[in-house]
């Protein structure tokens, strides 16, 4: 009989598994997550784990994000709840760190897969990171609202601001 990993053995084993190629998180994102798993990223929700390695592709090409891996701060079991607060470190193409995102997240693990995966983290620095990326790249600023680049420009200048009175 296979011995079954706890809920929050799950997650630490799924956190864990981040960092090291692209093929390699997108095998953990299959492995871990359920077929039908939700995911809210923090800035989009989608469903089902070939969903969630499609954003993650999408990451790259947008935000020129390659990888991320994470220390887990602290971490809270209920039963099959299990909440993490962690540090994000977000991956260029070369694997050098370039972001560090402090997060929140929200897993729910049945069966020994993560039906439900939630984080919560302030997205300033992303968008701001991001709208960097895609100026060096040329691309067009990504559309926020009715107005294209509008609220690439509202959260740079937030960015802006916190840094001003820091």
């Amino acid at each position: 009989m296979p011995v079954t990993m706890t809920a929050a053995e799950t997650v630490r084993a799924f956190l864990g598994s981040f960092g090291k190629s692209v093929e390699q998180d997108h095998a953990a994102y299959l492995h871990y997550l359920a077929e039908d798993v939700h995911y809210f990223s923090g800035t989009s929700t989608v469903c089902g784990n070939e969903e969630t390695v499609a954003l993650a592709k999408r990451a790259f090409d947008m935000l020129g994000l390659y990888s991320w891996y994470c220390e887990i701060t602290n971490l809270v079991t209920d039963g099959e709840v299990v909440m993490t607060e962690r540090q994000d470190y977000q991956l260029d193409e070369n694997m050098k760190v370039v972001l560090i995102v402090p997060i929140m997240g929200f897993f729910r693990v049945r069966d020994g897969k993560i039906t439900e995966w939630r984080d919560y983290w302030d997205v300033r620095e992303l968008m701001a990171f991001g709208e960097k990326h895609r100026v060096a790249k040329g691309m067009p600023p990504m559309q926020y609202g009715d107005d294209l680049g509008a609220g690439a420009r509202a959260v740079m200048a937030a960015v802006e601001r916190s840094r001003e009175t820091a």
